[in-house]
Parts: structure tokens; sequence; C-alpha cells
């Protein structure tokens, strides 16, 4: 399996599917349908869209100012996308390290 290839498949559905999820404040519904989503892709193993969830998710939070929420999300990813090979980890790496994340 091409973990580049099925990261892209995933972070682009998710964008499809999510868009509610804004650089703005999220409701707690929400919070509880991203719960959810996370819950699933662990169950089902699917960790490239786990990824790509959370840069999304990350990414969003930093916009919002959000930084320790943000970093927190963008490091699960970081771990994903070592364990696994995948190409986002260098993204990844040097947006937490601009954040003083990463040395």
């Amino acid at each position: 399996m091409q973990i580049g290839t099925e990261y892209s498949k995933g972070l682009n559905g998710l964008i499809k599917s999510s868009n509610k999820m804004k650089s703005e404040l999220v409701t707690s519904e929400e919070t509880e349908i991203l719960n959810r989503k996370i819950l699933h892709l662990h169950q089902s193993e699917r960790y490239p869209e786990l990824a790509a969830l959370y840069v999304q998710w990350g990414k969003n939070q930093l916009k919002a100012g959000k930084v320790n929420e943000g970093c927190f999300f963008l490091t699960q990813s970081y771990i994903i996308a070592l364990e696994f090979g995948m190409s986002i980890a260098e993204e990844v790496f040097i947006i937490l390290k601009g954040y003083g994340r990463e040395e």
C-alpha cells in the first residue's frame, strides 16, 4: 500500500465531508463528530485517513489561535506518519518545529 496516496485520498475525502470544521469556535456537537470519526478510524485501522484528520483539525486549531490544541493534533498525526512512513511527516515536522514543539 502506498501510504502517500492513501493519505491524499483520505485527506480529500475528509475535507469534503468535514465542511463544518472551521477556524472558528467549534460546538460540542462538532467535537463529538470529530471524536466519533477518530474512534472509527482507529478501530478500523485506517491510519492514513486518521493522520489526515489530525492534520486538518490541527491546522484549523492553529488558525483559531489554539496553539496547544493544534500542536496536540499535529503531534498525533506526526506519530502516525512516522510509524507508517507517510510523506506528510516532513510537513508536520516543519509546522511543529515552527511552534517550538520539535527540535
